[in-house]
């Protein structure tokens, strides 16, 4: 009768206590087993016994160079990433650099091996520096720097042990049982990194391109059949991350692989360029010189100004493309497509100074050099001279051309009285005037010329800004 006041007493205090589970026994209806979790209940004496027995005693049963399996199994790790900053993204080095951290959890048979209840309390879960115990040595594998691991002195390790006490009581045999179960400990580590990765990039719609760098992570030294990374979130955990000025972060994701028997981790990052600061410094400019390079044939050809403005107009176009190019990689494939823009601006702008540099030596031709008749032709054409009422007019011989309009004098009996009939100038074109049909001419052949140009690099350029 006692014993089963004893018992009583026992379940009560359990059941009132702690939250437990009731299981009735296996072959026994009249047998109950309440198991319940253990609290992290320890002193500062049986912790302290715990450490010296297990990482820091001299003779400490915990060894950081052996793998945490009893059987020496593969070693499942689980990762995540947190990104918290861009800190710089190099398009002509091909390099990102990154700060963040990594989540890594795993499961470690041999950390609780020399732990014991009675000495060590209800210990189940502590913190230690990571040079006591074992932990995978992950490395960035496209790293610009140096591939070594990841560590820090200052980092700590968290282990979470899982104790649940179990007590049976079996009323037909009149007995009480306590067990003991554990659970594998797990371990989560979360070192921080600095990381300058190297990455491929597509510079063919700059300035409206996207970029996508993948940071490969990699316990090196360690086959996949040693140790083997899983993915605990399919994307980067963006919380506590800061927006770049330059750069717009528009997906990430995490996946695994496994080349040449290596388990990789990779987190993919894509990124599309803010634009609108090279919009205003860089194409908009260059839409003005093209547009204000043509306007150099609308000069007067006596200004003296001509060819030194398109020699200006040339040379800012090299400039720009200059500028261009210290902010893209030195590659050629792919090249931008605003590299080739410019470079046909160039050409164009090139055009442009030698035709005003004909043209002007047409204008200052001697005047007493007769212009051929089929210039004359064509001049006269093209001013619509020859459709005029005065189509036969020689401005050499202004009276005559009025009697012969009234049909009062032959026009066959006209003798011109300068003995250089090759003066004669035909619909009144001289030099000066084939010069200025010229310029005219070229100004529209070269206002086409910018529009088409425009039309087929840029209007691809800024269909990417919607896609």
């Amino acid at each position: 009768m006692e014993m089963l006041m004893e018992i009583f007493v026992i379940t009560f205090c359990f059941l009132r206590h702690q939250h437990v589970n009731a299981v009735p026994c296996t072959h026994h209806y009249n047998c109950t087993e309440i198991c319940t979790p253990n609290a992290n209940l320890v002193s500062k004496t049986q912790f302290e016994s715990f450490l010296s027995t297990t990482f820091t005693g001299s003779r400490a049963s915990y060894n950081t160079l052996v793998p945490p399996r009893a059987d020496l199994s593969v070693v499942q790790v689980n990762m995540s990433f947190d990104l918290l900053q861009v800190i710089d993204f190099n398009e002509v080095a091909g390099t990102l650099e990154i700060v963040g951290f990594l989540t890594l959890l795993w499961n470690d048979e041999l950390v609780d091996d020399s732990f014991d209840e009675v000495d060590h309390g209800s210990l189940t879960k502590f913190l230690i520096p990571e040079n006591y115990i074992w932990k995978p040595p992950v490395s960035v594998f496209n790293s610009v720097k140096a591939i070594i691991p990841i560590a820090d002195s200052t980092y700590h390790v968290r282990v979470q042990m899982g104790y649940t006490t179990c007590i049976k009581n079996d009323s037909n045999e009149g007995t009480i049982t306590k067990t003991l179960i554990k659970e594998v400990p797990l371990v989560t580590w979360k070192p921080g990194i600095n990381s300058k990765s190297a990455c491929f990039i597509d510079v063919t719609h700059f300035p409206f391109d996207s970029q996508e760098c993948v940071v490969r992570f990699i316990s090196f030294g360690h086959p996949s059949t040693e140790v083997k990374f899983n993915a605990l979130e399919p994307e980067v955990n963006l919380t506590d991350y800061q927006e770049n000025m330059e750069w717009t972060l528009d997906s990430t994701a995490i996946t695994v692989e496994e080349i040449d028997g290596s388990s990789f981790i990779l987190v993919k990052l894509k990124f599309t360029r803010r634009p609108l600061y090279f919009v205003v410094n860089l194409v908009t400019p260059i839409l003005i010189l093209a547009v204000i390079s043509t306007l150099v044939f609308l000069l007067p050809g006596n200004s003296g100004e001509r060819i030194g403005y398109s020699v200006t107009a040339f040379l800012t176009f090299a400039v720009y493309l200059t500028m261009i190019s210290d902010n893209l990689p030195k590659t050629s494939d792919p090249m931008s497509t605003l590299c080739y823009f410019l470079m046909c601006m160039v050409a164009i702008s090139a055009g442009t100074a030698f035709v005003t540099i004909f043209t002007l030596r047409i204008f200052h031709k001697d005047e007493k050099k007769m212009v051929p008749n089929w210039l004359s032709n064509l001049i006269g054409c093209l001013n619509c001279k020859i459709c005029s009422e005065d189509e036969f007019e020689d401005p050499e011989y202004p009276v005559n051309f009025e009697l012969q309009k009234r049909g009062k004098i032959d026009t066959r009996s006209i003798v011109t009285t300068d003995s250089d009939e090759e003066h004669t100038r035909k619909w009144g074109v001289d030099w000066k005037l084939v010069a200025s049909t010229l310029d005219m001419l070229f100004f529209l052949v070269f206002i086409g010329l910018n529009a088409i140009v425009c039309v087929i690099f840029l209007v691809p350029l800024l269909a990417q800004m919607n896609t």
